[in-house]
């Protein structure tokens, strides 16, 4: 039977298209506990491509701090060109921007959304236990270092 957690937490992520930000705040600094962060982060070093996909550098909006590491909440909003065929975000444009980082932000999910915030995409992107990242059940392509192919065990979308 759901808590009035539960229900706090659903009404939230139903609300989101409607109240952008706002929701995705009020889930993680209230509902979720979270660590308030609000930093944003430096795009200077990404591939042209990958910045293009976002009207602004993305920001840690939420963390969690364990004695094992961070965990983040990295929100970053689509450039309105970011669409996708059958889904109003571009799932190409996502996997540039968590490419560029997962690097320093292994642990994390990745919130993104379209300009307007009416349309949203939570991402957890978590290694398999052949060290390929999985991205809502699918492999992301891992690149060995020189090689334009996908490494061993991975795959390209």
């Amino acid at each position: 039977m759901p808590t009035e957690m539960h229900r706090r937490i659903h009404e939230l992520l139903r609300g989101m298209p409607g109240d952008g930000l706002t929701a995705a705040k009020q889930l993680f600094w209230t509902e979720l506990n979270y660590d308030r962060a609000n930093v944003a982060l430096s795009d200077r070093d990404w591939t042209d491509r990958a910045r293009d996909a976002l009207v602004e550098a993305p920001a840690i909006l939420a963390r969690h701090e364990s004695p094992y590491g961070a965990f983040d909440v990295i929100y970053a909003r689509l450039s309105p060109e970011q669409q996708g065929r059958d889904f109003p975000l571009s799932l190409t444009a996502e996997r540039l921007v968590i490419n560029q980082l997962l690097n320093n932000h292994p642990y994390a999910l990745f919130v993104f959304s379209d300009p307007d915030e009416r349309h949203w995409h939570l991402v957890n992107v978590r290694l398999d236990r052949r060290g390929a990242r999985l991205a809502d059940g699918y492999v992301l392509p891992r690149r060995r270092p020189g090689s334009q192919g996908p490494a061993a065990g991975g795959s390209d979308l």
